[in-house]
């Protein structure tokens, strides 16, 4: 493993530090639960499919890591009314958005302390229910990155490649012609799994954001969208984001945000057009002023009752429109025209979304994930 990391350009001796380091929090954690005579139960984050009875035992939910550990952790948790509480055991590496303060690792005894004293408030995020429509596949969670399939002849390893798609609105005699999947990953254990095609709530709740696209970058994603009330409206694009408030600053914020010398070049053409020149403090005063209006605009707070969808580079030509690229709403429905796409649950579960299954979006205050916030 040293010489395959090493040989890889990471570094074995700094990841095991990392490694040391999330322990050591880890063994202090336990060690006040223990002497606190907390009853509790420390649960690998790759064992999480296996442990939902700990779960239902379980008054709060504590997790040990980062933002990735607190999201694949809060997936499980299915009642309002259990508390998870996010310690960040490595603030120099993750972000730790979802976690309490970076201090708390160190100090996990006074954390107790303060939530003993109610020195605390509690925040309900918003998440998504997806409630889909489709094949009996469409129904079944599958683990992200197990996306490869070994061919039956030699073992080796096969990818997607690409294939031409429909020249217009009606034209399906490409069916025939295209490649067989094969993305196939491997299931996770759910009672999701049955036969049935009529509508159905998928099992795990998005925080985040849900991502839908086909899994090949270079392939069109193809589809209907409906936006509230308004009408249905068909679409080709590289996929769409639909976002919380509590995911509106991750990738949400980076896919609704202008690039610095995008907004700089279009403040160029006004000025060329109004015949204007700003000097360059002006400007540059000029250029983070609007950066800042449009970045602010698409961050809401975690408890909001709204989502925001986000539609990367919508195709518009003659046969495709895309009215909105982004907004905020209650309700999308949306219907796949792909052929090998998925819809992705906070970046670590995804469910097979092609041609024939539709699923809509939707915010119930049943479904909200109870945290904590410090008053300091």
């Amino acid at each position: 493993m040293v010489f395959q990391l090493r040989s890889r350009g990471s570094s074995f001796d700094k990841l095991l530090n990392r490694h040391k380091m999330h322990m050591q929090s880890l063994e202090k954690i336990v060690s006040v639960l223990k002497r606190r005579n907390i009853s509790y139960e420390v649960i690998s984050r790759w064992d999480l499919n296996d442990c939902l009875e700990q779960f239902e035992w379980a008054d709060a939910i504590v997790t040990a890591g980062g933002d990735g550990t607190f999201l694949s952790t809060a997936s499980k948790i299915t009642s309002r009314d259990k508390p998870i509480i996010g310690i960040n055991t490595d603030p120099q590496r993750s972000e730790g958005h979802l976690c309490l303060p970076a201090r708390c690792a160190a100090e996990f005894d006074k954390v107790l302390d303060e939530i003993q004293a109610n020195k605390f408030n509690w925040l309900f995020r918003t998440r998504l229910r997806i409630t889909m429509k489709g094949p009996p596949e469409s129904h079944i969670p599958l683990q992200n990155g197990e996306i490869l399939q070994a061919h039956p002849d030699d073992d080796t390893l096969l990818r997607p490649y690409n294939y031409m798609g429909a020249i217009d609105d009606v034209d399906d005699s490409y069916l025939d012609v295209r490649p067989p999947r094969y993305s196939e990953r491997a299931s996770l254990p759910s009672s999701a799994c049955n036969s049935s095609t009529s509508p159905k709530p998928l099992p795990i709740l998005a925080l985040n954001e849900i991502f839908f696209g086909e899994l090949l970058a270079s392939v069109p994603t193809y589809y209907e969208m409906k936006v509230d009330g308004e009408e249905l409206e068909k679409q080709k694009s590289s996929g769409i984001c639909i976002s919380t408030g509590t995911g509106s600053t991750a990738w949400s914020h980076n896919i609704c945000t202008l690039h610095k010398e995008t907004v700089r070049k279009i403040l160029n053409i006004i000025s060329t057009v109004d015949n204007k020149t700003e000097d360059k403090k002006t400007e540059s005063k000029l250029l983070e002023c609007v950066l800042e209006n449009i970045s602010s605009s698409y961050i809401f707070p975690p408890s909001d009752k709204n989502m925001l969808f986000s539609v990367r580079d919508p195709m518009q030509n003659n046969i495709y429109k895309c009215r909105n690229p982004r907004g905020f709403c209650n309700t999308i429905t949306l219907r796949s025209r792909c052929w090998d796409a998925a819809l992705s649950i906070d970046g670590s579960t995804s469910f097979t979304f092609n041609d024939g299954a539709s699923a809509t979006i939707s915010i119930h205050p049943e479904d909200e994930l109870k945290t904590v916030t410090l008053h300091t």
